[in-house]
C-alpha cells in the first residue's frame, strides 16, 4: 500500500466529529466543500457521535471472497455486505467500504476526480442520516433570512434556487442558510448547512474567478463551485420558518404570487423533506436491510413528517411563479417577504 502526503482533516457538523484522513490534495478540496464546518458549531444538535473516512488511491480495500457476495447492481455501482460490513464497487474505477457499527469508512480510487466525488457523497450520507435520527432535516430547498425572517423557497430539481439564491445575495438584508438544503428541525426552527454553491455557465461569470472551484461528477461531468468564502458574511442565523414559497418557472410574463393552504403546503414538502428527493444522500451509505434498521427508517419519515405539519402550521404559504429574468426574480421575492408579517 502507498499512502504519500497522507493529512488529516477534522470537521463538526452541529456536533457530528467526523474525522477524515486522505492525500494533502483531497483534503485541501474537502476542506473547501465544508469550511464552514471547520470549527466548532454555534449549535450543537447531536453529542457523542464520530464519523472516520479513509479515502486513498491505494488498493486497501480487498472485497471478501465471492462465496459471500449476494450483489445489489445499481446503475454504475455494485454493492454487498459481509460481516456486518457495506462493500460498494464502483465499476473498476474505485471501491468503498462502510462498517454502520461503528460509522468507518473507507474509499480508494486512483482517479482523483472519483475519489473526491465518493468521499464528498459519503460525508454527506452519513451525516445526513445521523441529523435524520436526531430530528434534524435536510430540505431541498433554497433557504434564507430577509431581515432576520426566514424562509424556504422549494422548487423542482434545476429549477433554478441557486439562481435565485445569488440574486438575493445582492439585497440588503439577505442571509443564506443553503441554497440547496437547509436544515429543519421539528419546532420549525432552520439553520444553516452551507456547502459550496454549484453554478451553471452563466451564473458562474457574476462571481470572481478566485471563488470558484471545480467537481467533477460520474453521472452530470464537471461542475462549477463557489467557494464558501465568497459569501461567508451572509450565512444566516439559526431562526423559525416563517414563510414557504413553492415556486416554478412561468417563462416571459412578470413573476406572480398567490397564497395557498396547508393541504397544498403539506402536498409540495413532500417529496423534497419527507422522501428527501434531491438532497444529497447515496443509496450505499443509507439502505440496509436489517430489521432494525427498518424500524429506524420509519421513525425519521415519522420525524421528517412531524416536522413538515409544524412548517406548514406555523408559516405563511404562497405558490410563486417566476419570470425569465433572475434580478427581476430576487427583487419580487424580496419585495413579497419585507410585506408579510411573520
Amino acid at each position: 500500500m502507498i499512502k504519500l502526503n497522507m493529512k488529516s482533516l477534522e470537521l463538526n457538523f452541529y456536533g457530528i466529529k467526523v474525522f477524515i484522513e486522505c492525500d494533502s490534495g483531497l483534503a485541501d478540496k474537502l476542506s473547501l466543500d465544508f469550511s464552514y464546518f471547520k470549527n466548532d458549531p454555534a449549535s450543537v444538535l447531536v453529542d457523542g457521535v464520530t464519523v472516520n473516512i479513509t479515502a486513498s488511491a491505494d488498493n486497501g480495500i480487498i472485497p471478501p471472497p465471492p462465496a459471500k457476495r449476494f450483489k445489489f447492481k445499481v446503475h454504475d455501482f455494485a454493492f454487498f455486505d459481509s460481516d456486518g460490513v457495506r462493500h460498494v464497487e464502483y465499476g473498476e474505477r474505485g471501491m468503498g467500504e462502510y462498517d454502520f457499527s461503528q460509522e468507518k469508512g473507507r474509499l480508494s480510487s486512483r482517479d482523483p476526480g472519483l475519489l473526491h466525488e465518493l468521499a464528498y457523497l459519503m460525508i454527506l450520507s452519513r451525516v445526513g442520516e445521523i441529523l435524520d435520527r436526531h430530528g434534524v432535516h435536510r430540505v431541498h430547498a433554497l433557504g434564507g433570512s430577509l431581515n432576520r425572517m426566514g424562509f424556504l423557497v422549494v422548487m423542482p430539481q434545476g429549477g433554478g434556487k441557486t439562481t435565485l439564491g445569488l440574486g438575493l445575495l445582492d439585497i440588503a438584508g439577505f442571509a443564506l442558510f443553503s441554497d440547496d438544503a437547509p436544515l429543519v428541525t421539528g419546532s420549525g426552527k432552520i439553520y444553516p448547512f452551507p456547502v459550496r454553491i454549484g453554478v451553471n455557465k452563466k451564473d458562474e461569470i457574476k462571481v470572481p474567478a478566485g471563488f470558484v472551484g471545480k467537481m467533477e461528477r460520474r453521472k452530470f461531468g464537471e461542475k462549477s463551485l463557489i467557494d464558501i468564502e465568497y459569501y461567508k458574511n451572509r450565512i444566516a442565523v439559526p431562526g423559525m420558518c416563517s414563510l414557504i414559497l413553492f415556486a416554478k418557472r412561468g417563462g416571459k410574463n412578470a413573476p406572480t404570487i398567490h397564497r395557498v393552504g396547508a393541504l397544498t403546503g403539506f402536498w409540495y414538502l413532500f417529496k423534497p423533506l419527507i422522501l428527501g428527493i434531491g438532497v444529497p444522500q447515496v443509496i450505499e451509505y443509507f439502505i440496509r436491510f436489517d430489521f432494525l434498521d427498518i424500524i429506524s427508517k420509519i421513525r425519521i419519515l415519522y420525524s421528517r413528517s412531524a416536522a413538515v405539519v409544524k412548517l406548514v402550521s406555523n408559516s405563511k404559504l404562497a405558490a410563486l411563479t417566476l419570470s425569465d429574468d433572475a434580478k427581476v426574480n430576487a427583487s419580487f421575492v424580496a419585495d413579497y417577504i419585507t410585506r408579510v408579517k411573520p
